[in-house]
């Protein structure tokens, strides 16, 4: 099994499939830390049509590619999630396979925050919900969050 989000939870997925030190990014001269590859990176993957972002059983949910909230020609990931209470279960029923915390789209979008950006991130709060308009505050959560998800290879 070989194993994506707009303003959504980029930084929440996890992983559990071993990806040896490979140079594996779009981002030049950038190498993804091996971990963060770990998992369903795509819903076209095989078996990976939809994966569990939770490392925790008490957490119940699962990412998926939403026909109707993509892009014309857009390539698939996981733009759209569930979240199920759990109220008479100690654990989530579902068996997806994880995510991996830095999916293709993630990693896609590395060198767009790679080049130089007229927005100062270092003044921006990044704590928001919501990226309401293409703003510096949008860019520099979108920043933060794909940075956290495809995190460098430790040295």
């Amino acid at each position: 099994m070989g194993c994506g989000l707009r303003c959504l939870p980029s930084a929440v997925t996890l992983a559990v499939l071993a990806c040896g030190q490979v140079e594996h990014s779009a981002a030049q001269g950038y190498t993804i830390d091996p971990e963060a590859l770990e998992g369903c990176r795509s819903p076209d993957e095989p078996g990976c049509d939809r994966c569990d972002p939770f490392p925790e059983p008490s957490n119940c949910g699962y990412l998926f590619w939403e026909d109707e909230f993509a892009e014309p020609d857009e390539s698939p990931w996981y733009n759209a999630g569930a979240m199920v209470e759990i109220e008479d279960f100690d654990v989530c029923t579902y068996d997806y396979p994880p995510c991996a915390r830095c999916t293709l789209h993630d990693e896609a979008a590395l060198p767009e925050f790679e080049e130089e950006s007229a927005c100062d991130c270092s003044e921006v709060a990044v704590d928001l919900q919501y990226c309401p308009a293409p703003d510096c505050t949008c860019y520099c959560k979108r920043r933060a969050n794909t940075f956290a998800a495809c995190p460098p290879a430790k040295q």
